[in-house]
């Protein structure tokens, strides 16, 4: 049994007292699903050297949680119960925690505080971004998916390409390709877009906002090769014998055998950031490679040579994809950045707030407004909005 790297890290992280109050409700929905039963059961052995057998997953479970929860809140450990009334005590903690959450933010600030300053109204709100795209054929038709049925998008060769029912787009080779021909598409998000697309391998594309990835309608030949700008996630489906190759922003080649990784290539950015979660990779650049083992972040400044993290952050890399902004330690303009992406915007910087940095995370899904109450929350920065205009104030 393989257990979901994401329910094996967010279980590692509550083990570990690293969960935000979103990811303890997470891992409440989670454990609570009778699909993930077994995953559940197989990780309280891992972590606890206990036989789930001689121990009902419930009781092993929430008996961690919720000592955890009562450590946030404040409170006194949790005596020893009854496995029934130990869950109701675990709800309500819960409940307590997340309202806590939502009022605080929990956002974090060392700069002094001062009274805040309400300034982006809910009737000056941008709402966040969503699936949009455009498909560019390789005649030259652009297709715009948001604006086209559920269905078949287009037929071109051997593959058919459908939008499915959750909006994600997919290639589908109906038989082997009998020329050696290569077609090519595009797939590429606006600012405030995202897109999921599945390859004609059946690997998978989480394509981030103001991104771009061009590939074959078809993959023939010895290898698999496609082209990226901006970001996006990859889920590779093996074939030693056709390896899988990306091309980034024309800098860097990733090579790929079978693996999960992320690749942050935006031209606005200082360096490319590639990030390993399973799997391995090798990265070149010119004449130098590397080999990048899981857990790792491989750095390549725009004239400089590859950087490679030993232990980097997982969760943080790969925050947009689960749907949040994860920030720690950022500075304001690198996360005014990915707002700009997300949320369509164009911001605009006073004097004195370069210098700002700020750790937290918030959903995705939330209005432009509630990212910005957050961050002034901590009562050392304000904002305006003015129609597509943010303005950081100091």
């Amino acid at each position: 049994m393989e257990i979901p790297e994401f329910y094996s890290r967010l279980f590692r992280k509550y083990l570990d007292n690293e969960c935000s109050p979103q990811q303890v409700e997470d891992l409440f929905r989670l454990t609570a699903d009778p699909s993930y039963m077994e995953y559940t059961r197989a990780l309280i052995q891992i972590h606890t050297a206990k036989d789930p057998d001689d121990l009902p997953v419930d009781a092993a479970l929430n008996e961690r949680l919720a000592g955890r929860l009562q450590l946030i809140l404040g409170q006194a450990p949790v005596i020893p119960m009854h496995r029934k009334r130990r869950f109701a005590r675990f709800a309500i903690a819960a409940s307590i925690l997340l309202s806590l959450s939502a009022a605080t933010a929990y956002l974090l600030s060392h700069r002094p505080k001062r009274d805040i300053v309400q300034t982006a109204p809910a009737n000056n709100d941008i709402p966040p971004g969503g699936n949009r795209a455009i498909l560019t054929l390789a005649d030259g038709k652009r297709i715009v998916l948001d604006s086209v049925d559920i269905g078949t998008v287009a037929t071109q060769g051997e593959s058919r390409v459908e939008k499915t029912g959750d909006g994600h787009l997919a290639y589908t080779v109906q038989q082997t390709p009998n020329n050696t021909e290569t077609v090519y598409n595009t797939l590429s998000t606006p600012r405030g877009g995202q897109q999921q697309l599945t390859l004609p391998d059946g690997s998978r594309v989480w394509l981030n906002s103001v991104s771009s990835i061009s590939f074959p309608t078809a993959f023939t030949g010895d290898e698999r090769r496609v082209e990226l700008m901006g970001e996006a996630y990859f889920e590779i489906a093996k074939n030693a014998k056709q390896p899988f190759r990306v091309i980034v922003d024309k800098r860097e080649q990733v090579d790929v055998l079978g693996t999960d990784f992320n690749v942050n290539a935006y031209p606005d950015e200082a360096e490319i950031k590639t990030t390993l979660l399973n799997g391995s990779i090798r990265l070149s650049k010119d004449n130098a490679s590397i080999l990048m083992k899981p857990g790792q972040q491989a750095l390549l400044p725009g004239n400089g040579k590859i950087q490679l993290i030993a232990h980097a952050d997982i969760e943080q890399a790969v925050g947009w994809k689960d749907g949040k902004f994860i920030f720690k330690g950022t500075n304001i303009r690198a996360i005014m950045r990915q707002a700009a992406r997300w949320y369509d915007i164009d911001p605009m910087y006073e004097a004195g707030t370069d210098s700002l940095d700020f750790s937290g995370e918030i959903s995705r899904k939330e209005n432009i407004s509630q990212l910005l109450q957050l961050l002034e929350a901590t009562g050392t920065i304000r904002f305006s909005i003015q129609g597509k205009k943010v303005i950081v104030k100091p």
